[in-house]
């Protein structure tokens, strides 16, 4: 099965809050796990993570992009 993209919703955990390396700077968004998953299926991948974000608002955000993004190829 072949992948377009990977979206990457959630809240801070999602969003690689307080993830650092051993000097201390702040590598979460690069190791987060739905981007890891693009890499490993060698698809697109956006970020949504959002810390602070309520299960309502994630699904508000998913829903919009969703939407937005119906045709393959283009995702903002």
């Amino acid at each position: 099965m072949n992948y377009d993209v990977v979206v990457g919703v959630g809240c801070s955990f999602m969003n690689g809050d307080r993830i650092v390396n051993k000097d201390g700077v702040s590598i979460g968004k690069d190791v987060v796990a739905s981007k890891l998953l693009a890499e490993k299926l060698n698809c697109d991948y956006v970020h949504m993570g959002r810390t602070g974000s309520s299960n309502e608002r994630m699904f508000k955000n998913i829903y919009e992009w969703v939407e937005k993004n119906n045709e393959t190829g283009h995702y903002e």
